[in-house]
């Protein structure tokens, strides 16, 4: 892609970052990642979002043998609307097939896009929001993991992990607790113009530390039956927590659309 062939090596050597959990959906295998075009303050200084596709690993048994595909199609990944940075791509299957990602930036927003063929072409880069036409999700330089629950009475819905605040970068000096507390809002599916769409709740603490520079982040979600577990971690430790039921049930509480940051 461009953006290999602007790296200071030309793309004879490329360079990547990926924290995406590998999903499947309709037997296909996909991770999201990142090209990253060149390292400089905040360690990747310019990112796009891309994903790899296999529609054999999950039956053929020889390495040598399994199908990649990097996907999107063509010469440019998943961009930010505003600034260079675009990674940490993860993904979600929508009932209708379609595919859902979010990923960071440093614009203090997330962003989202939806494809509706498998992840070969995307929706124009755009700020995520609460719904079509609703206000911005604010978000800093950090893991927004979204996740579609598959057991218990939620099944069906999703959950979406973020930060609530829009500092611009890492959490210390100006942006100190920008990964602290750490947030979960629910969401629902809705049919949408061109597709299945998904629209969120309002967004409720789920975990925090009273050490305003304990970061709180890269987490994963495990379902067992009607228990929700998160793991996160802090770079040097990592912890499993119980998410209280009463907390999941209220993300999926009928409520008015979001009027602001709570």
């Amino acid at each position: 892609m461009e953006i290999d062939r602007r790296n200071p090596y030309g793309s004879d050597v490329r360079f990547f970052w990926g924290v995406g959990k590998p999903m499947t959906h309709g037997g296909i295998a996909y991770f999201g990642f990142a090209k990253v075009g060149r390292f400089g303050h905040g360690f990747m200084a310019e990112s796009e979002g891309c994903f790899m596709r296999s529609d054999n690993i999950l039956t053929e048994s020889d390495p040598s043998r399994i199908n990649w595909e990097t996907l999107p199609e063509g010469d440019h990944g998943l961009r930010s609307p505003e600034g260079p940075v675009a990674d940490e791509a993860n993904l979600t299957a929508l009932s209708d097939g379609s595919l859902f990602c979010t990923y960071r930036t440093i614009a203090g927003h997330p962003c989202h896009a939806y494809s509706r063929d498998g992840g070969r072409s995307w929706t124009s880069a755009a700020f995520m929001t609460y719904g079509p036409g609703e206000r911005l999700v604010a978000h800093p330089r950090a893991a927004n993991f979204v996740r579609r629950l598959n057991e218990g009475r939620h099944a069906g819905k999703f959950v979406y992990w973020f930060h609530n605040n829009n500092a611009k970068w890492y959490n210390h000096g100006d942006a100190a607790g920008s990964r602290n507390p750490a947030w979960l809002v629910g969401g629902v599916e809705e049919d949408g113009p061109d597709g299945k769409v998904i629209r969120w709740g309002n967004p409720h603490v789920v975990l925090y530390s009273e050490d305003l520079h304990t970061g709180i982040s890269y987490p994963d979600f495990v379902e067992e039956g009607e228990d929700l577990y998160i793991t996160e971690t802090q770079k040097s430790v990592a912890r499993v927590h119980i998410v209280d039921p009463d907390l999941v049930d209220s993300l999926f509480l009928p409520q008015n659309p979001p009027n602001g940051s709570v």
